[in-house]
């Protein structure tokens, strides 16, 4: 797993955004906590407080299980928030899986739940059939198998979704 975190700690730093959220990332940890009421299998408040790390300056990391990450990425000044990204170390998808629907594991069904409770995160008027359109059209339901970036813009913030190489499934909220 310590692997998996340098790896995906590095891979999230080129993930490309033109400014800040607008908020920092103890506010938006806050906002997900607030959210997990919303969500069956989200990340608690009390599991946010508890299991945040920082990793430098301008990292932090919350594992959520063996399989799924959330890392967010400071500003160099820590003071603001540039992206989230959720990780989901889904290795058993290969290229040659692209036309395989996805199953409906607990991981794979907490991964849905946790990107269901980052959008309600940016925007907490979301409702949850709002959530679920926007879900679908990023590919959640096994259309990111295909390995294709999905994006849609939500509440001024872009909402990403893709199978990288090598299986891992991430799901990246920066600002527009």
């Amino acid at each position: 797993m310590i692997v998996a975190t340098i790896s995906i700690l590095i891979f999230v730093n080129v993930v490309f955004c033109s400014e800040g959220m607008g908020m920092s990332s103890t506010q938006f940890l806050k906002k997900m906590g607030y959210a997990s009421t919303k969500v069956k299998d989200g990340i608690s408040s009390v599991n946010i407080a508890s299991g945040i790390q920082s990793f430098g300056k301008s990292k932090k990391a919350l594992e959520c299980s063996a399989k799924l990450m959330l890392v967010l990425t400071e500003s160099e000044e820590g003071n603001e928030l540039l992206n989230v990204a959720l990780m989901y170390l889904a290795n058993s998808y290969t290229d040659g899986d692209k036309s395989t629907a996805i199953s409906r594991s607990f991981e794979n069904s907490r991964f849905e739940n946790i990107c269901r409770q980052m959008l309600f995160s940016i925007d907490t008027s979301m409702s949850d059939s709002e959530a679920e359109k926007i879900l679908k059209s990023l590919g959640i339901y096994g259309n990111m198998l295909d390995g294709i970036q999905r994006s849609r813009s939500v509440n001024g913030f872009r909402c990403m979704l893709k199978l990288q190489p090598g299986g891992t499934i991430m799901m990246v909220i920066s600002k527009i």
